[in-house]
Order: C-alpha cells, then sequence, then structure tokens
C-alpha cells in the first residue's frame, strides 16, 4: 500500500515536472519570436504585439485553458502578427467602433466633416447625386469655407453619378476633385484599362478615420435619412496612432491616380486608450504589386484552429483563396460560418448573384461550413474574423476584382472586443437569412446551374491578363530575365577571352 501510494505520488511529481518542463520550452520558443521580432521591427514593435497577443490570451478571458494552451496561443498569434509587419503599418493606443448601417453612420461621419480644423481627405468608390450624398457635398463646402484641408477621390465608375454642378462648384472654390482613371482612352487622363477601379472608403477628419464597406448613396441608408435601404453595410470609426496609417493610404491612392495634388503624411496621432487596441492598416494595389491584404487573409485561414467567419458581397473568391479556405475547412476542420448576399445589386440581369451561386455550391454542404445567405437587403458588408481574437474590416470583398484590379483598405484589429462585435452582428444577420441547400432549385435545376456557370467564368474570365494586360508585371519580369540571361551567355566567352589577354600586352 506504502509502495503503491508512493508510486502514485511519483507519478504525479513526474507529470508536474513534464509539464514545467514544457512550459519553460514555450516561454523560450515565446521569447524567441518575440527577439526575431525586435531584431527585424523594433523593441516597439515587439512590444505591442507580446502586449496585443497577452491581453488576447490570459487567464482572466480563457479561464478554461491551461498554461500550456495560452502560451501555444500566444507563440503562434504573436508568429502571426510578426508575419503580417511586412504587409501594412501596425499601432497600439487605439480604438475602433464598429458602426452599422448608413443611419448610424452618416450622422457620426457628418459630424466629424462639421468639426474639423485641418483636413478632410475623403475617398469614396460611389458618391451619388441623392439627398444624402447632398449632406456630405454641404458639408465638404462648409469645411472649405473654414479654411480646412479638404480633397474628394472619386472612382470614374462609381462616382459617374456625382452631380456635374457639385464638381464644378467645389472646384471653383478650391477643393481638389479627383477622379479616379476615367473611362474614356485617348479622350481623357486614364491611368488604366476600365477595371482599374478605386474600391476603397477612407474619411479621414483630423484625428479621426472612418473605413469600411460604405459608400455615399441612398441605397445605404433608410427612407428616415433620404435613403432606401437597399444595401446592408459595416463601417469603422477609427482614433488613435492608426489614423495616420489611414491618412498615408489615402496619400498613396492621390499618387495611384496620376494627380499633380501632394501632400505628406500627418503628425502622430496619440494613443487614446492604454493599452488600446492593437490596429494594422491594410491595403492593396495590382500597379504596385502589393497584395499584403489578401496574403494577410490567406495566411490567417492557414493559422485558424478555432473559427472563422466571413461575411462578402459577391463572394467569387480567387483560386488561392479559395482553395485556402477549402483546406481550412475539410482537411483542418476548423468551424466556418459564411454568410453572402441573397439578392443582386444588378439589372435586369443578376450576373453576381449567378456568379456567387455557382460559387458558393461548393462549400453547402461541407461538414462545419455553415452557408447563410442574407436576403433581406444586398449584403453588402465586408468582414472576417479568426478564432475569436482578429478581425478584419474594410471594402476588401471575396471576389477575384479585389484580389486582381481593385485599389482596396481594410483594418486588421487583434482585440476580443472587437471580434466579439464582428460576431454579434454576423449571428443578427445569420439568423434573419436563410441557408441554402443543394436541393434548392437555384442548385438543381439544370438550366439554371448552366447560366450560373456561364456567369462565374465570364466573371474569372474578365479579370485575367488577356482581357486588359494589366498586371503584366512577372511577364514582364520573365522576359527582362531571358534576354539578360541570352546576353549574358552570347558576351560570356568574348568577356572571359578579353580578360584572358593581358598576357599578350
Amino acid at each position: 500500500m506504502v509502495f503503491a501510494r508512493l508510486r502514485e505520488r511519483l507519478g504525479e511529481y513526474k507529470r508536474w515536472a513534464l509539464g514545467q518542463k514544457r512550459l519553460r520550452q514555450k516561454e523560450a520558443e515565446f521569447d524567441t519570436i518575440t527577439k526575431e521580432c525586435s531584431r527585424s521591427c523594433g523593441s516597439e514593435a515587439a512590444r505591442e504585439v507580446v502586449e496585443a497577443v497577452c491581453r488576447a490570451y490570459n487567464r482572466e478571458v480563457c479561464p478554461d485553458y491551461t498554461d500550456d494552451q495560452i502560451y501555444t496561443a500566444r507563440e503562434k498569434w504573436a508568429e502571426i502578427l510578426h508575419t503580417m509587419h511586412k504587409h501594412g503599418k501596425y499601432s497600439s493606443g487605439n480604438d475602433v467602433q464598429i458602426l452599422e448601417g448608413g443611419d448610424t453612420c452618416f450622422p457620426v461621419m457628418l459630424e466629424a466633416i462639421d468639426s474639423a480644423k485641418d483636413r478632410v481627405w475623403m475617398e469614396s468608390y460611389i458618391f451619388d447625386g441623392s439627398s444624402v450624398a447632398e449632406r456630405f457635398y454641404d458639408a465638404l463646402v462648409r469645411a472649405k469655407r473654414r479654411g480646412v484641408d479638404v480633397i474628394l477621390i472619386l472612382d470614374a465608375c462609381g462616382g459617374s453619378a456625382f452631380r456635374k454642378e457639385w464638381l464644378e462648384h467645389l472646384r471653383s472654390i478650391g477643393v481638389p476633385v479627383v477622379v479616379f482613371n476615367p473611362m474614356v482612352p485617348f479622350l481623357t487622363d486614364t491611368i488604366g484599362p476600365p477595371c482599374f477601379r478605386d474600391h476603397r472608403k477612407i474619411l479621414v477628419a483630423d484625428n479621426i478615420g472612418f473605413c469600411g464597406s460604405m459608400n455615399i448613396h441612398q441605397e445605404t441608408c433608410s427612407p428616415k435619412m433620404g435613403g432606401d435601404g437597399h444595401f446592408y453595410d459595416v463601417h469603422s470609426r477609427m482614433r488613435g496612432p492608426c489614423v495616420k496609417d489611414l491618412a498615408d493610404v489615402f496619400i498613396s491612392s492621390l499618387k495611384e491616380s496620376g494627380s499633380d495634388i501632394v501632400r505628406s503624411s500627418i503628425p502622430d496621432v496619440p494613443a487614446v486608450a492604454e493599452p488600446g487596441m492593437y490596429v494594422q492598416v491594410l491595403n492593396s494595389c495590382v500597379r504596385r504589386q502589393d497584395y499584403g491584404l489578401q496574403k494577410s487573409l490567406q495566411l490567417l485561414l492557414k493559422s485558424a484552429d478555432q473559427s472563422v467567419i466571413i461575411a462578402s458581397a459577391y463572394f467569387t473568391p480567387p483560386g488561392f483563396l479559395r482553395r485556402t479556405l477549402i483546406d481550412t475547412i475539410t482537411r483542418r476542420r476548423v468551424k466556418t460560418s459564411l454568410l453572402v448576399s441573397g439578392n443582386s445589386d444588378f439589372w435586369p440581369i443578376p450576373g453576381d448573384l449567378m456568379a456567387q451561386t455557382h460559387a458558393v455550391r461548393q462549400f453547402v454542404g461541407l461538414p462545419g461550413c455553415d452557408v447563410s445567405m442574407y436576403g433581406a437587403q444586398h449584403m453588402h458588408a465586408k468582414y472576417s474574423s479568426f478564432d475569436g481574437v482578429y478581425s478584419f474590416l474594410g471594402s476588401n470583398n471575396f471576389d477575384r476584382y479585389s484580389t486582381r484590379r481593385n485599389l482596396e483598405c481594410s483594418i486588421g484589429v487583434m482585440d476580443r472586443g472587437f471580434a466579439e462585435g464582428i460576431r454579434s452582428i454576423h449571428e443578427d444577420k445569420k439568423h434573419k437569412g436563410f441557408k441554402p441547400s443543394l436541393d434548392d432549385w437555384y442548385f438543381s435545376n439544370s438550366f439554371v446551374r448552366l447560366g450560373c456557370f456561364i456567369a462565374y467564368y465570364c466573371l474569372k474570365l474578365s479579370g485575367q491578363n488577356i482581357v486588359d494586360g494589366l498586371n503584366i508585371y512577372n511577364t514582364q519580369w520573365r522576359l527582362r530575365k531571358e534576354l539578360l540571361v541570352k546576353a549574358l551567355n552570347k558576351e560570356a566567352g568574348i568577356t572571359v577571352a578579353t580578360g584572358m589577354m593581358w598576357g599578350l600586352c
């Protein structure tokens, strides 16, 4: 009996000792990642990463986790944040508020414009001529009359409904209005093929920033604000150092537009919370070969091991994101929730919905994948969340055009509270929507499936280089490489022979 108890105690001690050894190993691995981050990005960046992951994973917020699980999660997310540093600027001490719908967001944006004293920089894909848009036009005019630096960037396609008299009046009072990539080649100052669009939705009003899916048009808000409420959008209000990073993206849009308007970076914005939220501002631009936003999404899909939440309009993901998402669901068994639109914003032929139906079909019925369609409004929000700790919110859709053709901007937030806010609005819209089945007519009817198949591949073809030649940088690089190799091979013999003739002189 005594020996049995002694053996049991020794076993408990051995397990405790092995656990302590593993914890020390985890601590050492975490320290290694921190030191690597400090060497490559600086000690301040390493401190921000450590604080962010420790706030996300600790005994207080993860009471069901063991010490080993906490250290493992910290190690994983520290490595993820460190890897993502090269894709966009990041900061701590921020506060980001989720704004759901135009009725909530537009008054806050208008108040920020009316309160601005130094700058109002606005960038929008759509800016129509509705009474809702007129409020923003009037606010921009008032800001300019107060002596504020006002700049407006409009996409030539999305902003085609912007009133001509507004454009002329803004320019007459000294407001630079940049029309991004006009649609008429040779007759206007085009900077690329017609499919190269500015899809960003940014507002910087002094030290307050806004970013998300919300355009300036009547479909984003309800009739009580003069709209029709057809679109469901989610935006964010940002305060803190991340506003400077958002302003830098706006400045990059100015440069990309070919405009002669030049602005330097705004002064550093002080932290508004301690420790505040860890925020990274990510963007993409095909002409600069900058795919940091999409590469970050792919990394997060590969790294998530608990849950993935995705909401997107026009869900037709490019191949690399589609394959990664399917692998996350099927091989790694990560619980995934997809929320897409159940109606179209194209008339009279709903080509976007048809193409999306073909793309969504392969996810419907997958074990561990919950697909929902929201049909009360057009689901235009673009957000995602991973493991309940990291979230994306911005203008980037899970579609081919956002990846291959558009200027995009999204924010990544490492914060459990923000992720819970994303999860909450996602669950609300998911329960108000409906769950498609492979037995539904749009999946089972052969003629409808053929139409969706054609729509999908027409969309896919329209985003290929063979159509517009926009993304030709890899081809150009291969051509230069081949020419260089050919020249070196041709001149190598002459060069070597000439170098050996020194003895004849």
